[in-house]
């Protein structure tokens, strides 16, 4: 099954040591997908290297939260009667340091 998915970041947010993102896709021209699978990896990713791998129904979007802080990469694929497609595009993301505290002493 042959997938051209549009992978997209449509949010960040970073709170604390965690960050929580918000990804987007293109649906697949085949019809009768039944689930799209995201994965995502802080090293070169691939079917069979990942650390987050979620199956997310038929939704377009998806939010994942508590990230660490660092680069990741992520794509998406689709699932059609237990057959799985290609990935998509991989979309690279870094995840930011949270903020330093600021303190404000008054005198």
């Amino acid at each position: 099954m042959k997938l051209v998915l549009s992978l997209a970041l449509i949010s960040l947010l970073s709170r604390g040591y965690s960050a929580e993102i918000k990804l987007a896709w293109n649906p697949s021209d085949t019809p009768g997908v039944t689930n799209y699978i995201l994965y995502g990896s802080t090293n070169t990713l691939t079917l069979s290297n990942f650390n987050v791998r979620t199956n997310v129904g038929t939704n377009l979007v998806v939010a994942i939260s508590t990230l660490t802080s660092r680069q990741w990469q992520f794509g998406v694929t689709a699932q059609k009667d237990l057959i799985e497609s290609d990935m998509s595009n991989i979309l690279p993301i870094e995840v930011p340091l949270p903020p330093k505290v600021l303190r404000i002493i008054i005198p």
